[in-house]
């Protein structure tokens, strides 16, 4: 079995690489927002369409190719690794599968980065598909209205488009979804202020608000018999890409850990040739060894609910040791904002408590074990 990765995809991680290193490196402070230059240039490069079909305007590379774009940037900055996923990932990966040929036509503005788009599921009183959904569409004749409230909805203000998912009003189960792509001019949506969070600040994460918010049924994403399976494709392109987030920001702490371990001078020599620092520094490299098969296979296998929710479990927990790790080479240091491990330490949180914590993954995966015995 050939673990390798393609030239083109190998072609792939040194360019972002390099754009990483040029654009991106050398954070040592927190800020609120992307400079729009930034976001143009990003644009440009296509990382925003690195899936999305040729003829909508993208590159029409594998899923891996979008999770390997992910890892490196997340390597420096998690908040725009997690922008960019939220946008090339879920929202036109569910458009391009379960849209009509209108809804399709938008990915080729969201694969050139001229609009963004994100995902509002959860709600403030629900963060499991097991609990009820509150935002209700209900029908009134040809058209929609929905009311409620979405949380935790990543660059919420600074979006164009919506993939907003609701219950059905009346409904005889609590899963009977429907899901809609709304404009964010539209009348009846509102947004709360931006949350303010311990790291990746730039995501701009807030609630939307719904009330007697009238959508077309144009709005439909699909037909309303595929919400359950829209909202899963969602959740598994989404565990995917939070993975290879982790697995980005724990090589970025092993990276960082290795540079500071060369360079800090103890006793006469420099702390990386002390057994401690290398046993630290080999624990963390073998974890993210381990953990980069997993995301790449869940990334290969796109959609399998079980393989994604078992890649974020793992590499969330192998960014949060990676990242401690690292902070302990770096002593007080570590805990200084001039170091970039500071806000790095802050960040991986992100990764691993949006979107299911470490026990929502082990229940999802656990019921997926034993559906069979």
């Amino acid at each position: 079995m050939d673990f390798s990765l393609s030239e083109e995809q190998q072609m792939l991680v040194d360019s972002t690489r390099i754009f990483v290193r040029e654009k991106l490196a050398n954070r040592t402070e927190s800020f609120n927002s992307y400079d729009p230059a930034l976001l143009n240039e990003i644009a440009n490069l296509g990382y925003c369409g690195v899936t999305t079909p040729v003829e909508y305007n993208g590159a029409g590379f594998d899923s891996l190719c979008l999770a390997l774009v992910v890892e490196e940037i997340a390597k420096v900055d998690p908040a725009m690794a997690a922008r960019i996923a939220e946008t090339a990932g879920p929202v036109q990966h569910a458009l391009i599968t379960f849209g009509s040929e209108q809804q399709k036509l938008i990915t080729e503005n969201l694969a050139a980065g001229t609009k963004w788009g994100t995902v509002a599921l959860w709600e403030p009183e629900m963060n499991q598909l097991t609990e009820k959904m509150c935002t209700i569409a209900k029908k009134s004749g040809d058209s929609w209205v929905l009311n409620g409230t979405k949380s935790h909805v990543i660059n919420a203000p600074n979006a164009d488009v919506y993939l907003v998912v609701a219950a059905i009003d009346n409904s005889d189960s609590d899963d009977s979804w429907i899901a809609f792509l709304i404009d964010k001019n539209q009348s009846g949506l509102h947004f709360n202020q931006v949350t303010a969070t311990a790291g990746t600040q730039p995501l701009s994460i807030s609630h939307l608000e719904f009330e007697n918010c009238k959508l077309p049924k144009n709005s439909v994403i699909g037909t309303v018999e595929l919400g359950k399976q829209i909202v899963k494709s969602i959740i598994a392109d989404t565990h995917m890409l939070l993975a290879a987030n982790a697995l980005g920001v724990a090589e970025g702490a092993l990276e960082l850990a290795e540079e500071y371990a060369s360079v800090r001078v103890q006793f006469g020599k420099a702390i990386v040739s002390f057994e401690a620092i290398r046993g630290m520094l080999a624990d963390m490299a073998a974890h993210i060894e381990a953990v980069r098969l997993l995301v790449y296979r869940a990334a290969e296998k796109r959609g399998d609910g079980k393989l994604s929710a078992m890649a974020k479990l793992v590499a969330c927990n192998t960014a949060s040791l990676c990242v401690h790790k690292s902070n302990q080479i770096h002593g007080g240091y570590g805990y200084m904002r001039d170091y970039a491990i500071e806000f790095l330490y802050r960040d991986q949180l992100f990764s691993e408590l949006f979107w299911n914590n470490p026990n929502q993954l082990r229940s999802e995966i656990a019921d997926a074990v034993t559906q069979n015995s």
